[in-house]
């Protein structure tokens, strides 16, 4: 598993282009649940999904970034496989539901 930041969209296509399978985290500072949240989706991506990287982006410091991506809620997971959104989760969910909305596409990407 890989903790990456990106600041702009170029640096999030960039990121996207390089891992295949990631969980893109838009939070803002003052979101609890974000805080809270985060550390136990970085675990799981690191012990149940390893080649997946957590790519995140403060919503707040970046707002054009949030807005192309349509985020409109914190915290926000974006699940995207090769690119592309494959899941959105949004405000209230947890480490299951992320666990859920990754595993079978992880599973036919990466056929170990």
């Amino acid at each position: 598993m890989t903790s990456l930041t990106a600041d702009s969209q170029d640096e999030m296509d960039a990121r996207l282009a390089e891992y295949p399978a990631a969980v893109v985290w838009f939070s803002t500072p003052d979101c609890h649940v974000c805080h809270a949240l985060r550390p136990k989706v970085e675990a799981l991506l690191a012990e149940e999904f390893p080649r997946a990287a957590l790519i995140a982006v403060d919503a707040a410091a970046h707002p054009e970034v949030a807005g192309q991506w349509v985020v409109t809620a914190a915290p926000t997971a974006v699940i995207c496989l090769e690119g592309r959104e494959g899941q959105r989760l949004s405000r209230s969910f947890g480490v299951d539901a992320v666990r859920q909305a990754l595993a079978r596409p992880y599973g036919l990407l990466f056929d170990d």
